[in-house]
């Protein structure tokens, strides 16, 4: 089990400041000689949720992805850059070439000779020691590569509360395949299970996070960004994900991936080594959850009876999707992403049926417009104030 994480500060994307820190990274996680040679064929998966620009931290930053690409090809190795953005988004090269261009990634790739993946055939996956997925189809030139690494940026998640390195591998799933994840696994333990099966089925070589610029708030793609200013590297994804927990201050114990990987012994808190910056250094104060976050989760704050009962009333404790109208363009890819078909367009707006809505966020996540908000009932307010 490899337990050392790096943890480096870097506290804007000026390019040499990003190529520092990333060298620094891989420097004290013991260089990467014995992953990467001359003609090594490595796979950048990104973060590209949908098409947005970097500042607006949906995304993994592409000066983090040229400081990590240079370093790489520097080492002499084949570079390829892709990722299968959300379920709302075709997996087909034009699209692609959208979600390259805009999140600044095509540039990029086109000054340093890195390549663009455009390649979306797949490849079945049988995995016979999942725990709940025992065969899965992946995007097949991401597992074709000799390394895979994973290039998560540091994001709060309306259903698994955070996405990083672990939820990252996620995105192997092409296109709208990932929607049907969610209509079958539709509590989070399951979800979380599910993740942690896939990211250890493919076990990334490294895994980084960008953790500059992260997202706060109803993420992860409707947030706000919020400076943090470290990046953080390990060859445990899970051990990274913890540590970016610690970082913005909520319990990782609490997370159901990281129980889950505890569980399985692919993560011993205890014998995490940060190599670094110390923790008090970079640690941030009143990072904001999504609202989906209660009190009864336990990542910030207590309550045992919220807990309990939370899942006997769904309507009432549970924070729900809202189309605001006004800003809503009708564009459809709320309703072509809903795993259960709850979205429908009605006279050029969105519209859910709430009988059906299942309360996984991917409409939310989606939404390139923002006009999808998330919204706790009066009864979830007060319960969340009285139980704090």
């Amino acid at each position: 089990m490899h337990n050392i994480v790096s943890l480096i500060q870097c506290k804007n994307y000026e390019r040499q400041n990003v190529l520092r820190a990333v060298q620094e990274s891989i420097e004290e996680l013991g260089g990467i000689g014995d992953i990467i040679q001359k003609d090594t064929r490595v796979f950048l998966k990104l973060n590209l949720l949908r098409a947005a620009r970097p500042e607006e931290a949906v995304t993994t930053h592409p000066s983090f992805v040229y400081a990590l690409a240079k370093t790489l090809k520097d080492y002499g190795a084949k570079v390829v850059i892709g990722d299968s953005p959300n379920a709302g988004v075709p997996y087909r090269e034009s699209a692609l070439k959208q979600v390259y261009s805009k999140c600044g990634i095509l540039d990029v790739a086109n000054e340093i000779g890195a390549e663009l993946n455009y390649d979306t055939s797949i490849v079945a996956v049988s995995y016979k020691d999942g725990k709940l997925i025992k065969q899965f189809n992946a995007m097949k030139p991401a597992l074709d590569a000799d390394v895979l690494i994973s290039v998560a940026k540091g994001k709060t998640h309306g259903f698994t509360y955070i996405t990083g390195a672990v939820k990252n591998m996620f995105g192997l799933i092409p296109g709208f395949e990932k929607a049907g994840y969610h209509a079958k696994l539709q509590s989070l333990d399951r979800f979380a299970t599910m993740l942690v099966d896939i990211c250890d089925c493919v076990k990334p070589q490294l895994a980084f996070l960008d953790a500059i610029t992260c997202m706060e708030g109803d993420g992860p793609g409707s947030g706000d960004p919020k400076e943090v200013g470290v990046i953080i590297a390990s060859r445990n994804p899970h051990a990274v994900d913890a540590v970016f927990c610690d970082v913005i201050g909520i319990d990782c114990r609490r997370l159901p991936t990281i129980q889950e990987a505890i569980s399985r012994n692919l993560l011993n808190l205890d014998t995490v080594e940060l190599h670094g910056v110390s923790l008090s250094e970079v640690k941030v104060t009143n990072f904001k959850m999504p609202k989906t976050v209660g009190a009864g989760d336990g990542l910030i704050l207590s309550g045992v009876i919220q807990r309990m009962v939370k899942p006997l009333f769904k309507t009432a404790f549970s924070v729900k999707p809202v189309i605001v109208k006004k800003v809503c363009i009708g564009c459809g890819i709320c309703e072509q992403g809903c795993p259960v078909n709850a979205i429908t367009l009605v006279e050029g707006k969105a519209v859910i049926d709430y009988d059906k809505c299942i309360r996984c966020y991917c409409c939310h996540e989606f939404c390139p417009h923002r006009s999808i908000e998330l919204r706790k009932s009066m009864l979830y307010k007060i319960s969340s104030k009285v139980l704090q």
